[in-house]
């Protein structure tokens, strides 16, 4: 956000701000309520607006714990959905949830659940009791949890996209931060984000960070390792494509990120459509970006996984002619030896 225009928008920024230190004094002083759950609660959450790597890192915490045979809940507000009732999915093969229910971030989320359960709604406390009384999980990741103290967590971890750390002072929507680094004095850990290209600036935000927390701090990169072709499920090693021209489309919070990533890797982007993030995509949609790869005379459309969740409806309907590949990433955290000692004291015996 460095439009000079975005000056314009400083009253907003005030009163958002204004409520904001009001919520944190009326929790700090005890005089809202912080209910807590009997199981170990790890909030995941940022200061930024969107594109930090929660949704990755909330699917690592799934597979460590799960590899290690953890049964894993997972709380979300589910975002961008259209269904607004609250709602508890346990991942027993009995039934599947649509983004429209449960949003597409929690509902990519869900697929890499293994015995666990999806809990979605505002009231993250009614969710998780109503998921209690199905299940008994080892744990609970509380998705985008930073702001929602309302529940008691037993870990805090920020992340930070660090090509966006700069806070001109003022919080949203002057600047991408939805709430105040003086937040981190409180949290357990801290990921830094987005970092990879960015050596320079990664040391620069490690260090202005410790003005503010003597919390661990952890490194975070999304890491390609396949793509997968969303009408087959075939998965193939990127390594394969690289050097093939390709029509990138994506709907998410960061998209410059993303595109950087995929020509790093040696993917040639022949030409990129943005959508809004948790675009919702239509018919419309899917036969346009068709005609433009048509029109490049390309075999190759790639997105995210965010949004192949919402696109597996016109898996059916894609022309052999055109191959629609979904990007396939893990999450990898470093030091990774004290990152798994930070996660054996949440849940011991991991």
């Amino acid at each position: 956000m460095n439009h000079p225009l975005r000056w314009l928008l400083a009253p907003l920024a005030m009163l958002y701000g204004f409520i904001v230190r009001l919520r944190h004094a009326l929790y700090d002083r005890g005089w809202l309520p912080v209910r807590k759950l009997p199981v170990p609660v790890i909030s995941v959450g940022n200061l930024q607006m969107g594109g930090t790597g929660k949704t990755p890192l909330v699917i690592h915490l799934v597979r460590y714990y799960k590899s290690r045979g953890k049964r894993v809940g997972v709380l979300s507000r589910g975002y961008g959905r259209r269904e607004k009732k609250n709602v508890v999915v346990l991942k027993n093969g009995q039934s599947t949830p649509t983004a429209d229910q449960v949003g597409d971030e929690p509902l990519l989320i869900y697929q890499h659940l293994q015995n666990g359960a999806l809990g979605v709604g505002a009231r993250r406390w009614e969710v998780a009791t109503e998921m209690l009384r199905q299940i008994t999980p080892d744990v609970i990741i509380l998705d985008d949890g930073l702001q929602h103290r309302a529940l008691h967590r037993d870990v805090d971890i920020c992340l930070i996209d660090v090509t966006r750390w700069k806070h001109p002072g003022w919080l949203f929507p002057v600047s991408y931060f939805r709430d105040l680094p003086r937040v981190l004095r409180r949290v357990s850990a801290v990921i830094l984000t987005k970092g990879e290209h960015h050596p320079e600036r990664l040391a620069m935000v490690r260090q202005e960070v410790r003005r503010y927390t003597r919390a661990p701090l952890f490194t975070g990169t999304l890491q390609l390792v396949a793509l997968r072709n969303l009408k087959t499920g075939v998965e193939v090693e990127w390594k394969r494509l690289a050097g093939q021209k390709f029509v990138v489309f994506s709907g998410i919070a960061n998209p410059g990120h993303f595109l950087s990533t995929l020509q790093q890797e040696g993917l040639v982007i022949a030409d990129y459509r943005i959508f809004s993030d948790h675009h919702t995509y239509t018919v419309e949609d899917v036969q346009s970006l068709v005609q433009v790869a048509r029109e490049h005379q390309i075999p190759h459309l790639l997105t995210t996984e965010k949004d192949a969740v919402k696109l597996e409806a016109f898996r059916a309907s894609l022309p052999d002619s055109v191959n629609l590949w979904v990007t396939v990433t893990e999450f990898h955290v470093e030091p990774e030896e004290q990152w798994r000692a930070f996660l054996e004291q949440v849940v011991p015996g991991t």
